[in-house]
């Protein structure tokens, strides 16, 4: 499942950095909200997830369309623990 920001103003796109710790190998789609005037969610998608960790999305440094700063901003989130769902083969004969 992607990670989705949305800014509450259109963005300067090559100016916003993300990153996601543990390092996960990610990227990022941009898209206008309707009836916007620009870039204003970005759409973070990435590798698969370890099952039963914590990781952390920060954003630091990115611009508005008006050239505002953006703060930096951190989310932390846990991935639930992983559930076998399929027979696991102990001993085969």
């Amino acid at each position: 499942m992607p990670l989705v920001v949305r800014f509450p103003a259109p963005v300067i796109t090559n100016t916003v950095r993300f990153s996601l710790t543990p390092r996960v190998p990610f990227w990022v789609l941009w898209a206008t909200e309707e009836g916007g005037q620009g870039a204003s969610v970005a759409t973070l998608s990435h590798e698969p997830l370890a099952p039963a960790t914590r990781y952390t999305l920060r954003l630091s440094g990115g611009l508005t369309m008006d050239r505002r700063a953006i703060a930096t901003a951190t989310w932390h989130f846990e991935t639930a623990a992983s559930r076998l769902l399929l027979p696991l083969v102990i001993k085969s004969i």
